[in-house]
């Protein structure tokens, strides 16, 4: 999770970072009204429905590993006791 976080914070220093720059620069200084839409509708969709969409996966699968880890406990908990009723004890 961290090398994931860093690739993303280290994301401007890639080609992607310098390929956003440029488009940026170009919507600055042209005038051309349907590339900084398009461009805009690009970005949104990469920063927050991708990414919103790995951290709900990411919360899914912490949240099922404490529900895996509660029922392991709880099983050994009826295991050790299943086992004592059957010996005669309590």
């Amino acid at each position: 999770i961290t090398d994931t976080a860093d690739d993303l914070v280290n994301l401007a220093n890639t080609s992607i970072g310098m390929t956003m720059d440029e488009v940026e620069d170009f919507l600055c200084n042209m005038n051309a009204s349907f590339v900084g839409g398009r461009y805009r509708k690009v970005r949104d969709e990469m920063c927050t429905r991708m990414l919103g969409g790995g951290a709900q996966v990411n919360w899914a699968l912490w949240a099922l590993a404490l529900l895996l880890e509660a029922c392991a406990v709880l099983a050994n908990l009826l295991s050790t006791r299943l086992r004592g009723l059957r010996r005669g004890g309590a």
